[in-house]
């Protein structure tokens, strides 16, 4: 597409796209640094340090507050039991818990916070070790450091052999500056929100609330020979928008399929964004379909990792129509693009601060100009945007909880990395032995008041999203 660019960094030099980090965007510039940023998001995220405590260490305190995987919205009761499930999750006293910190509306203090902080020893990130955990175990909700398995914080675990999988969703990276670290922060709250909307939106089958396209990206899909189409994902009580664009354009004669999601402050971000995923997801699965098609599943049930899960419709194009989301949809109403009234709070100016409690940090980079001026669009800065999510979510009953990844050698490279977690928000699976089912997956109602759920529960039918 013309003044797009799409930029990759490969993960494994012997086999090159095994995992792939990218980005795409107006320019090449733009798309070359989103897909470094990325990798090293990953790259940190992977290899930091972490500090780690027992289970039987954690119960035997009465002061520990902590999170277990009961807690968070994985696998259900009736997965973990079912013969031969690959996630059983059995308790043993050696399970190793991470440290984060609670994200509360309310104030922001703490001498680590995401836009001051001196970097660590030895490569580590700083780690602020004055701070003592209070509270008890899975309910307290005054506690500043809370303990969460090592699994949802890192990718794969720091000790011993993982009893969940990890995944990408809630990781971000962002240039450091005076607006960087809250940009980071930011960008992985809205991934938690955006894969939330759809993860639930998928697996219960509900139809699709249809937006319109903007006309230069019709145009766009035109001149290929596809066509778009956008709905509005956004739950009842997140101040910010998500949209998921969905469509497709054929390749050397054979289809491509394939779905962008984002959220945003704004409907026209979201869809901007959404767009661009979309653009970067069709190119990815052309290079699959060139590449590796002979060794991609064409059965739903033998998907195991994202990058099958973005080639599967293109490889499937018989099933792209039966998708809920396509065959259900109808048209949004204005009053559904507008911030909900049903949660005060929405706009920046009813946010109060959030409190930063002992937070992992690294020497901040010089401010640049680019990095303080606000992001665009009716949600302000960064950092307004970071506390109206905060305090909004708060009081929807979400717990928003955070931890800076960022290490030496990336923070040298002028980067921040964050990882955001919420026990109540859905996750998105890769392999379809294992669809997160658990916690708050199941409560459609609680997102979508006014949807209707479509065929069965899980939607036998996989996600599109790589």
């Amino acid at each position: 597409m013309a003044g797009l660019a799409n930029w990759a960094v490969p993960a494994d030099p012997a086999e090159a796209w095994q995992t792939v980090s990218g980005a795409v965007g107006w320019g090449d510039e733009a798309a070359r640094a989103g897909a470094i940023a990325e990798g090293l998001e990953r790259l940190a995220a992977a290899q930091v340090p972490l500090p780690l405590r027992t289970r039987a260490s954690l119960a035997a305190d009465a002061g520990a507050s902590w999170l277990d995987v009961d807690d968070f919205a994985l696998f259900s009761p009736a997965q973990r039991e079912a013969a031969g499930f690959p996630w059983p999750m059995r308790s043993a006293p050696g399970d190793l818990f991470a440290e984060v910190h609670r994200l509360r509306p309310g104030r922001l203090q703490g001498r680590n916070s995401p836009v001051a902080g001196a970097a660590g020893d030895s490569g580590q990130p700083a780690h602020a070790g004055g701070a003592v955990p209070t509270g008890q175990r899975a309910g307290a909700g005054q506690a500043d450091t809370v303990w969460v398995p090592q699994e949802l914080v890192g990718l794969g675990p720091r000790q011993g052999v993982a009893r969940l999988p990890s995944t990408s969703s809630g990781l971000a990276a962002h240039r450091d500056g005076v607006q960087g670290p809250w940009l980071a922060l930011l960008r992985a709250l809205q991934e938690l929100l955006e894969r939330d909307a759809l993860t639930v939106t998928w697996l219960h089958g509900l139809g699709g609330q249809e937006i319109a396209v903007p006309a230069h990206w019709q145009a766009r899909a035109a001149r290929l020979g596809g066509e778009l189409r956008a709905f509005n994902l956004t739950q009842a009580w997140n101040p910010q928008r998500v949209v998921a664009v969905a469509g497709g354009a054929p390749q050397q004669g054979q289809p491509r399929w394939v779905l962008g999601v984002a959220c945003r402050a704004s409907v026209a971000e979201a869809l901007e964004k959404a767009a661009l995923e979309w653009a970067q997801s069709l190119a990815f699965a052309g290079y699959m379909l060139r590449e590796r098609a002979h060794r991609l599943p064409r059965e739903a049930a033998r998907l195991r990792r994202f990058d099958e899960h973005a080639a599967f419709y293109s490889l499937r194009p018989d099933l792209w129509p039966q998708w809920p989301l396509l065959r259900h949809a109808q048209p949004c109403t204005a009053t559904a693009l507008e911030p909900s009234a049903t949660w005060p709070g929405t706009t920046p100016a009813a946010a109060t601060r959030v409190e930063w409690i002992a937070t992992p940090a690294v020497a901040a980079q010089p401010a640049t100009a680019a990095a303080a001026a606000p992001i665009g669009g009716a949600g302000g800065t960064a950092q307004a945007q970071v506390e109206a999510l905060v305090q909004r979510l708060h009081q929807a009953g979400i717990e928003l909880l955070y931890r800076e990844l960022t290490t030496r050698d990336v923070a040298a490279a002028g980067v921040r990395v964050m990882r955001a977690v919420s026990p109540q928000l859905a996750q998105l699976h890769a392999d379809e032995r294992a669809p997160f089912l658990g916690g708050r997956t199941s409560d459609w109602r609680w997102r979508y008041p006014q949807a209707q759920p479509h065929g069965p529960f899980p939607n036998p039918l996989p996600h599109p999203l790589g």
